[in-house]
């Protein structure tokens, strides 16, 4: 176990590497100057030249891009452009939120999916499955950037039930929870049915019940339990997905996470702070990625064996 942790561990070294180059890359080919940002439309030539030279951007990418890994090297995600703060400082102080966005529409997702496919497995072929899969495919159907806004409109506007934006309590978690959620429940929900269509007919699951095990225990204890491990990979993906799905999310109710941070470097050629963001990314969805794994051995024993 120890030695496939330190594998997977290792393994950030090179996509961690091939983030920073692809990233650095992509913002650099997009037309715009950092140094017209931070001066404004009034600055000469000169002085943008002057600014270029201190900031290091009259220099060739190459020579960037091997600075910075200098700097990384020593944990040092450099400085924004635009705030003026180490990239590290900004990160951390919008990490947190992003986190509880991103477990808040996961928890959503699971109570609303578990649910729908228990009862969807149990009643195959019949209406209610009928009803319970096409909710859940109108909820895969519904983009993000559609749905947010017309919540906004719906329970803030017109109900005034919940605040329209930024993080001010419990309740404004709640609309981007829900807009981040829905597409996942949805997903989780047709994972749940199917793997529970797989197990609910096995040896194990007859012989309980003929033992006179009650059925809800069966089902809650015996068959969800085996068809937990494809929902467990689908849940530990999606919430690395979540974490970057946020993006447009936390734009359109201004939540003061990681997605915003990004967005403000990409709009202002800020490339520390896209770079440190980036990287930021990655390396949760590889962490979430082998806690996932990890996560399968205590679901199933069998597999300890084999990490």
């Amino acid at each position: 176990m120890l030695v496939f942790i330190a594998r997977r561990l290792l393994s950030l070294i090179p996509v961690a590497t091939l983030v920073v180059v692809v990233v650095s890359l992509l913002i650099h080919i997009v037309p715009g100057d950092p140094a017209d940002t931070i001066l404004g439309p009034y600055a000469t030539q000169a002085e943008a030249a002057q600014l270029r030279h201190e900031l290091g951007l009259d220099q060739p990418f190459a020579a960037q891009l091997l600075r910075y890994f200098s700097r990384l090297t020593h944990g040092d995600l450099g400085d924004s452009l635009i705030y003026h703060k180490p990239v590290s400082a900004l990160i951390a102080s919008r990490m947190l939120p992003t986190l509880q966005l991103a477990a808040t529409a996961m928890l959503v997702a699971i109570c609303c999916s578990l649910p729908l496919g228990i009862i969807s497995a149990l009643h195959a072929g019949k209406p209610l499955d009928l009803l319970a899969m096409s909710l859940a495919m109108t909820g895969i159907a519904i983009p993000n950037f559609w749905l947010g806004p017309m919540l906004v409109l719906l329970f803030s506007i017109k109900l005034g039930w919940l605040p329209v934006s930024e993080q001010a309590g419990f309740s404004s978690y709640v609309l981007p929870a829900v807009t981040l959620g829905i597409a996942l429940a949805a997903i989780l929900s047709r994972m749940t049915r199917n793997s529970m269509l797989d197990h609910l007919h096995e040896d194990y699951a007859r012989t309980a019940r003929a033992k006179g095990v009650k059925e809800s225990v069966v089902i809650l204890k015996h068959v969800l339990r085996n068809a937990a491990l494809p929902l467990i990979t689908v849940v530990g993906l999606q919430f690395g997905v979540l974490l970057t799905g946020a993006i447009i999310t936390e734009r359109i109710f201004d939540w003061p996470g990681l997605g915003s941070l990004i967005l403000d470097g990409i709009n202002n050629r800020d490339y520390p702070l896209v770079q440190g963001c980036m990287l930021i990314f990655s390396f949760t969805y590889l962490m979430v990625n082998l806690l996932t794994d990890l996560a399968y051995a205590v679901v199933d024993p069998r597999l300890k064996g084999s990490r």
